[in-house]
């Protein structure tokens, strides 16, 4: 029961968080500070709880979670003690990002790369355990209510940058990246 409540306050205080995330992302892409409010009111939220083994040094090509992009808005990762993430740049080298305790990691996601035209990229990351403890990590995801019709914002498009996304929901953008990441899972047509 106390794990289930610290779990539920926890998930509670990452979303009021990230909804106070949305009027920078905003005033970040010259919009009023309001105005991914509607989109937002009723959020498509999740906290995985991941355990990672450690890995052998000689195996490159294992992963505790292969290099992705996550689908939703923003991601926010507490920073772990143990070592493990890593984000890729643009040039295209790995790198892990500074362990500053009591902070998190912030990833931008595929539905904020789809309401900016591209202007705010996935960050594309992994996991490697390298070390000789067992590490645990906690993302929170935050993205629009899975009803919603999304689609590029107005000041990211012009007749030079059309917009690189059909408007589509939140639902099926997961349903697409499911069936490209878990095709295993998917039910025969």
């Amino acid at each position: 029961a106390a794990f289930k409540a610290a779990q539920l306050a926890y998930f509670q205080v990452m979303r009021s968080l990230a909804h106070r995330f949305l009027p920078a992302f905003a005033l970040a892409l010259d919009l009023p500070e309001n105005y991914f409010a509607e989109d937002f009111a009723a959020p498509n939220c999740t906290v995985r709880l991941i355990e990672y083994a450690p890995q052998p040094h000689d195996e490159n090509d294992l992963f505790g979670f292969a290099p992705h992009t996550d689908g939703s808005f923003i991601t926010f990762l507490p920073c772990s003690r143990y070592p493990g993430l890593e984000v890729r740049t643009k040039s295209g080298e790995w790198i892990r990002p500074p362990t500053i305790p009591g902070t998190f990691v912030v990833n931008t996601g595929e539905m904020l790369a789809l309401y900016s035209n591209d202007r705010f990229v996935p960050t594309p990351h992994r996991v490697l355990n390298r070390g000789a403890q067992t590490r645990h990590a906690m993302p929170f995801f935050f993205g629009p209510n899975r009803q919603r019709v999304i689609s590029c914002v107005p000041t990211c498009v012009s007749e030079d940058n059309p917009a690189r996304y059909a408007p589509s929901t939140s639902a099926e953008r997961s349903a697409i990246k499911d069936k490209l990441n878990f095709p295993h899972r998917q039910k025969p047509e």
